[in-house]
């Protein structure tokens, strides 16, 4: 062939000339690693990872292949320092991908066990226990999660506590440096004490939770008449500033009405995208931050006669 011989196959074999053909492969190795790598963070524990870091050094080494027209050997080679350098930035990011999903399902786990906890109280009682029990002049004396101790392996905890003096009185401080791994979410916030509760109730005249002029009414499961799959039991506050015995929870009135609000004192957790509730059923479903104010209210009324919400 002369040497001033310019067909296509001479110029696609020149370093940095590529036809259309490998344009289009470049493309489809590319959108392929896309496509492993958001599944790979849909889905942090399935084995979308190692697809997305085999496409990304497909894609990787035919782009320096066109650019550079290196023979086999020299692709060996530079692979050799790519593929552990691609590893080593990425192991970071999965492992911590990894570690939110587990401290989320985890929290899953939390939400679920209060929430049955909660139905075998309703079982032995008749109803949910009250949001607290107060004293004679209506103060708040004791939290519903220390009503549910028995219930969650903690009845030489319960015994422990004494129900003639307040949640912060001589005897019961003494049990306040107590963290219960079930009333804390693992994604809780570094700043706060581990002793905070993550958990918390929303009180309301229309929630599973009745406060009205002082007065408490605990819930029967036939009061709620917007079914027990669509009446949210509990919900997620990543800083709660509430001690686990503390007898106070959210206000339906004075909260938020919105997931992970810019102003706080609301629905939130430490998990990407939303937040963990449970459900009356004893469900746990992951509300999305994006949820409406309209759909979270229908959601934590009891009987608010709102059309079906799709989980």
């Amino acid at each position: 062939m002369a040497s001033g011989d310019t067909s296509p196959v001479s110029v696609s074999k020149r370093p940095g000339r590529f036809s259309l053909l490998e344009l289009f492969i470049l493309t489809a190795l590319v959108c392929l690693a896309g496509a492993f790598f958001s599944w790979a963070r849909a889905e942090p524990a399935g084995f979308a990872a190692p697809l997305f870091v085999g496409a990304l050094i497909g894609a990787v080494g035919f782009a320096i292949h066109m650019f550079t027209r290196w023979s086999p050997g020299e692709m060996i080679a530079v692979l050799a320092v790519v593929v552990p350098l691609t590893c080593l930035f990425l192991a970071p990011v999965g492992l911590m991908e990894s570690r939110g999903g587990t401290r989320r399902a985890s929290c899953e786990n939390n939400l679920h066990n209060i929430a049955l906890a909660l139905i075998q109280y309703h079982d032995d009682y008749g109803s949910y226990p009250p949001p607290y029990i107060a004293d004679a002049k209506g103060k708040p004396m004791h939290s519903w999660r220390v009503l549910l101790l028995p219930y969650l392996d903690q009845r030489n905890l319960y015994k422990q506590y004494n129900f003639n003096e307040p949640w912060d009185g001589p005897n019961n401080s003494k049990l306040h440096n107590l963290v219960l791994k079930i009333y804390c979410c693992p994604s809780h916030s570094a700043k706060q004490p581990m002793t905070e509760t993550s958990y918390v109730a929303v009180v309301g005249s229309k929630t599973v939770w009745i406060t009205e002029s002082d007065k408490i009414h605990p819930v029967r499961m036939a009061d709620i008449t917007d079914g027990a799959s669509a009446t949210i039991l509990l919900v997620e506050v990543e800083t709660s500033g509430i001690h686990w015995m503390e007898a106070r929870d959210l206000h339906m009135t004075q909260m938020a009405t919105a997931i992970n609000s810019p102003r706080g004192q609301g629905i939130s957790s430490g998990h990407a995208g939303g937040v963990n509730v449970a459900f009356a059923d004893g469900s746990v479903r992951f509300l999305d931050s994006n949820t409406s104010p309209a759909t979270l209210r229908a959601l934590l009324t009891r009987n608010g006669k709102e059309p079906p919400i799709a989980p």
